[in-house]
């Protein structure tokens, strides 16, 4: 069984729905890296509060 060629605007529309799949992808993997790192502050005690006191602080200086 022999597939027929696609033609260039379906290449095209494949290749723009694999590009967004590629990005939600991304997108899925950055927000489980923000979630661990959260939960890594919240085991350790610390809140985005401190997190914003501790680049005041800094900045002050």
């Amino acid at each position: 069984m022999t597939a027929t060629p696609l033609s260039y605007k379906e290449l095209q529309e494949r290749i723009a729905a694999l590009e967004a799949q590629a990005r939600m992808i991304k997108a899925v993997e950055r927000k489980q890296k923000v979630l661990d790192i959260l939960e890594q502050m919240d085991s350790n005690g610390i809140t985005i509060a401190d997190l914003r006191k501790w680049k005041r602080d800094r900045n002050a200086d």
